[in-house]
């Protein structure tokens, strides 16, 4: 078979509209399971047109690794909700941008965008093949999601994540997970990187989220992080995926 990119609409998170997804399917053998990674801000995900700054080309990565007859995963690209992303994004409350939504974001897709997937499509029920992964906001949403919910989510790819948002208070979440006994993380940040808002959005403005992000759990699950050029590799047991 070849790989193929497809649009499907769902019901919006507020429950009003609907919302995009691109949907990735990789080469599949007769009878085989796919990883799903699920990305916030789809409109990055696949090509350069409509993309913020150019197009991440999940599906090329995908193919690639099909080509080498490594596991490729169905690659969802969620559309964000245009002005209305940071709050639908941000788990936390903020005097600036209003009450955070994202714990309903999250529970939505688990509970809609997921389901939808796993009905059209041959998905692998376990739970570390199922993956949600984003940058800046989408990627503090994607720690916060397999924080919150580690049975549905085993792993997340958080790149450049807005840790400073709400004064750093994923750090508590993420302290209080159980995710870290099982979960597998990879985690990136970059010290110089500042919003366009002109002031830190990522914990990247701010070395001392870095550093608590970084000890938090130096004897539990897995964490992959790029720390001002510096890869860490801290890992516990279970199998290397």
């Amino acid at each position: 078979s070849v790989s193929s990119i497809h649009r499907l609409d769902v019901p919006a998170p507020a429950g009003v509209g609907r919302r995009t997804l691109r949907v990735y399917v990789p080469p599949i053998a007769q009878g085989g399971r796919c990883p799903v990674l699920y990305l916030w801000d789809g409109q990055n995900v696949f090509e350069d047109a409509g993309s913020f700054a150019g197009g991440w080309r999940g599906h090329e990565l995908m193919d690639r690794r099909a080509r080498g007859r490594r596991r490729a995963a169905i690659v969802v690209g969620i559309f964000h909700g245009g002005e209305e992303r940071i709050p639908e994004l941000a788990p936390f409350d903020t005097p600036r941008f209003g009450p955070g939504r994202g714990q309903a974001t999250i529970e939505w897709l688990a509970g809609t965008v997921k389901p939808a997937i796993d009905s059209a499509l041959p998905t692998s029920p376990d739970r570390l093949d199922t993956i949600v992964g984003g940058s800046s906001m989408g990627g503090l949403a994607s720690l916060y999601a397999v924080c919150r919910m580690p049975h549905v989510f085993g792993r997340a790819l958080v790149m450049s994540p807005s840790l400073s948002y709400a004064h750093g208070a994923i750090l508590d979440v993420v302290r209080r997970s159980p995710f870290w006994a099982s979960g597998r993380l990879y985690l990136d940040v970059l010290h110089s990187r500042r919003g366009t808002l002109g002031q830190p959005l990522d914990g990247a403005g701010d070395p001392r989220v870095t550093r608590q992000i970084r000890e938090l759990h130096p004897a539990d699950g897995v964490v992959k992080a790029l720390f001002g050029g510096e890869w860490i590799l801290l890992q516990a047991g279970g199998d290397d995926r």
